[in-house]
């Protein structure tokens, strides 16, 4: 049986929301039916590009658009000439085009524009790029309603909701889990905050630092988890050491067991700018812990209760949250509401294999 010949694009792999959805996917499906490729333009993790190598696929890193858009082209055009690929999914949003440009040049049957980002004010140029996209596209996928509505020109027409779904069992809250954890980083009666995400503007974390030094002013016994890495990793860096919470402010980097995280922490916070469906949302849910993002956040993330958002234009409203919760309150499995909602990887996958599979045969 002929193998199913797939390349994908992201802009980098650091091991970020857009890779995780990836791997989750493709970890669920039978890879023996597909032969993998991804296409990077960005920074990369050495960790994040061996999950994938691990898992099947054949990475192939390009030049970025921001050194030269001449020889990221002619990079692409030459990785899509030589393969013969039957599908090309692109998971840049915005940048979409550009691939799918160029695999409607070589002439690959299924390209499929993929949005992972919510974009209240894009400026002229994004808009650009979103309306000349469509053009080259033959299949819209958006992980939620206002990140479809970002690409597509606020339009559901033909749009497949590809939920960023997770594997709800690893994630269920684990109480052994989360005191060994808590030995481990030697964490006694802290309350542990936890932000997970790419080192960039987009993220925030600079909020959370300046949001920890005023806890400091309530004598308050906390510490801030950041796991992930990114281009402002040293930045911030310094701004913890600027304000003397080199022993409150922890960076962990990549993590390969990041459901531990969520069950040692007490609080989820993302200060995102701007967002598609943040997956690890989904995953701070389904293991009970309680979350706080800002309102830059789709609200099609709040499953349960225990999530709740605030503007970021106010820290002191942050503080005056965090300084309210109880790091002692009740932790609740959310694994059947999370469920219910279709975000289980076991179900979603075997939907994308057959969306795959439906695709290629209405283009033969």
């Amino acid at each position: 049986m002929k193998k199913i010949k797939i390349v994908h694009f992201v802009n980098g792999m650091n091991n970020g929301g857009v890779e995780s959805v990836i791997l989750n996917y493709f970890s669920n499906m039978d890879i023996s039916k597909y032969d993998l490729h991804i296409v990077t333009q960005g920074n990369n993790d050495d960790k994040c590009i061996k999950k994938f190598e691990n898992l099947g696929f054949k990475v192939h890193i390009v030049t970025r658009k921001k050194e030269s858009l001449i020889k990221n082209i002619k990079e692409i055009y030459h990785i899509l000439k030589s393969n013969n690929f039957d599908i090309l999914h692109t998971h840049m949003t915005v940048t979409n085009l550009f691939p799918l440009m160029l695999g409607w040049l070589v002439g690959i049957k299924v390209r499929i524009s993929h949005s992972h980002l919510a974009i209240k004010d894009m400026n002229l140029m994004d808009k650009i790029y979103c309306k000349l996209a469509i053009i080259f596209t033959t299949h819209k996928f958006a992980c939620g309603i206002e990140a479809a509505k970002t690409l597509f020109n606020k339009s559901m027409n033909d749009v497949i909701l590809l939920k960023n779904a997770i594997n709800l069992e690893k994630f269920e809250y684990n109480q052994k889990m989360r005191e060994q954890t808590r030995k481990q980083l030697d964490i006694n009666n802290e309350l542990v905050l936890c932000n997970i995400g790419r080192l960039t503007e987009q993220k925030n974390q600079m909020f959370l630092i300046e949001i920890m030094k005023q806890l400091m002013n309530y004598n308050y016994n906390v510490k801030l988890l950041i796991i992930g890495v990114g281009e402002l990793e040293q930045q911030l860096k310094q701004k913890v050491i600027e304000c003397k919470l080199e022993d409150k402010v922890y960076f962990l980097g990549t993590c390969d067991d990041i459901e531990k995280i969520y069950q040692c922490a007490d609080l989820f916070l993302l200060p995102s700018l701007k967002e598609g469906l943040p997956l690890v949302c989904i995953e701070a849910q389904t293991s009970g812990l309680k979350t706080i993002v800002s309102d830059n956040v789709t609200s099609e993330v709040k499953i349960t209760p225990i999530i709740e958002y605030l503007p970021i234009v106010d820290k002191s409203v942050w503080v005056k949250k965090i300084l309210d919760l109880k790091s002692s309150y009740e932790r609740k499995n959310y694994k059947e509401e999370i469920r219910e909602n279709g975000y289980d990887i076991k179900i979603e996958a075997k939907r994308l294999d057959n969306l795959y599979k439906k695709m290629l045969e209405e283009k033969k």
